[in-house]
């Protein structure tokens, strides 16, 4: 089995990785998302030039004379904002997709970053969760003998690290 070195820049402990194993290049994501935001941007002129051709064809079948001719301006105008708009949702989802690509790129860097100096990555709760409280008792609220409980006397309170 021939090995490979990675050249790229989130090369971690695992440098030697056997041949036809795919290894993670943030490099061909960028690329992608770079491709789909040159399609998002000639996907709403394109839709609005083939609706404007279609509503052109569609206007001259129509009618004929002075009010064909301004019968098919019209369908060729309606019809290229109609392919205009859904050239401009077909963009949009173009640029969501990039822009999740992109996240994931991001992702990757965030989490490498931390694990190559040695930290683990878990979540942690960010302060002590104690009991709740009920608005409803409020004459034990006046009480000063009425007992408190707190998240030190809940053996099952979340309490934060330090």
């Amino acid at each position: 089995m021939r090995k490979t070195r990675r050249t790229d820049s989130f090369s971690d402990d695992r440098d030697d990785m056997p041949a036809g194993h795919v290894a993670y290049d943030p490099d061909i994501i960028q690329h992608a998302a770079q491709k789909l935001y040159a399609a998002a941007h000639n996907v709403i002129a394109s839709h609005a030039f083939i609706g404007g051709i279609v509503g052109l064809a569609a206007g001259g079948m129509i009618a004929d004379g002075m009010f064909g001719l301004i019968l098919q301006l019209a369908c060729m105008i309606a019809l290229a904002g109609l392919g205009a708009y859904l050239g401009h949702e077909k963009a949009l989802d173009y640029k969501l997709r990039a822009q999740t690509a992109l996240c994931q790129i991001r992702i990757e860097e965030n989490t490498r970053k931390p694990a190559a100096e040695g930290h683990s990555i878990t979540a942690r709760p960010a302060f002590a969760i104690g009991t709740p409280s009920n608005e409803d008792d409020s004459e034990d609220d006046n009480d000063p003998e009425a007992e408190e409980t707190t998240a030190d006397d809940d053996p099952l309170a979340l309490r934060a690290y330090k």
